[in-house]
């Protein structure tokens, strides 16, 4: 599903060496593509956490797990 996004907040964010872990929140408008069609112009809210790998200060690698089953709790 696609999120205009009106604001991100980091709810939670840890690091250990060249690894830093991540909780953030998403919020804005629902704008398709989650076969939400009702949905469409709607308020919504995606909650991802995710893993990456900083080298030189730039994320070089990581993984990301968005919950898009919660879009609209």
């Amino acid at each position: 599903g696609e999120t205009e996004v009106g604001e991100t907040r980091v709810d939670d964010l840890f690091s250990a060496g060249d690894r830093v872990a991540f909780h953030m929140t998403q919020t804005g408008t629902y704008v398709g593509g989650a076969g939400k069609d009702d949905r469409l112009g709607t308020p919504a809210t995606l909650r991802s956490a995710g893993i990456v790998t900083v080298v030189d200060g730039v994320i070089a690698s990581g993984r990301v797990i968005r919950d898009r089953s919660g879009l609209f709790a």
